[in-house]
C-alpha cells in the first residue's frame, strides 16, 4: 500500500497491517446478505480499516461508528477467530465494538466521539472521510447526529439507490 501522508513509523505499520489483513470470507458473506456487489464490499473494507487503524494507533481514544461501515464491523465479529487475528496483528489487543445504546449513553458524548473520528479521520489520511459512507452530523429530528437520510449499506443515499448496488428496487 502507498501512502502520500508522513504518518510516524508506527502508525505507517499498523495501517500496513490493517490493510493487508485477509478478510474475503467476511466481504463475500457481507456482500451476500446484503445484496450489493463484492466491489461495494471491498470500499466498506477499506473505510472499516481504516476506522480500526485508528483506534490501534489511538488507543485511549473513543470514537463514535455511524452509517454502513457498522454493518461490515458486526459482521466481522461474528468471524470471531478471524477477528481476533486482525485485533492481535493490528494493534496487539482486541478492538471491541460498543454498540450506541439510547438512554444509557449520552448522545452528546456519542456524538462528541464520532466528530473526533472524522477529524482524526481526515488528518491521518489527509482527505475526509468519504460522506457517502460516513453520515456528517447535523439537526437530524429523527438522529441529531446525522445530516440528512441515513445511508444505506451500499452507501446510496438517495431512494431508494443512487445506482451503484443491485438492491434497487
Amino acid at each position: 500500500m502507498t501512502m502520500t501522508l508522513t504518518l510516524n513509523a508506527e502508525a505507517q505499520e499498523i495501517l500496513e497491517r490493517a490493510m493487508s489483513f485477509p478478510m474475503d470470507m467476511v466481504l463475500i458473506t457481507y456482500a451476500e446478505k446484503q445484496e450489493i456487489p463484492l466491489e461495494i464490499a471491498r470500499e466498506h473494507e477499506r473505510e472499516l480499516k481504516r476506522y480500526l487503524g485508528l483506534c490501534a494507533m489511538k488507543p485511549g481514544v473513543v470514537y463514535g461508528m455511524k452509517g454502513p461501515i457498522d454493518q461490515l464491523w458486526h459482521e466481522f465479529v461474528l468471524f470471531t477467530e478471524q477477528y481476533e487475528m486482525f485485533c492481535n496483528s493490528v494493534s496487539g489487543r482486541f478492538l471491541h465494538h460498543r454498540p450506541h445504546v439510547p438512554g444509557l449513553m449520552d448522545d452528546k458524548e456519542s456524538a462528541n466521539n464520532y466528530q473526533r473520528f472524522l477529524a482524526d479521520y481526515e488528518a491521518t489520511y489527509g482527505e475526509s472521510a468519504p460522506p457517502d459512507l460516513w453520515p456528517r452530523a447535523g439537526n437530524d429530528p429523527i438522529d441529531p447526529l446525522l445530516e440528512g437520510p441515513v445511508p444505506s449499506v451500499c452507501g446510496c443515499t438517495g431512494p431508494p439507490c443512487a445506482g451503484r448496488c443491485v438492491a434497487q428496487s
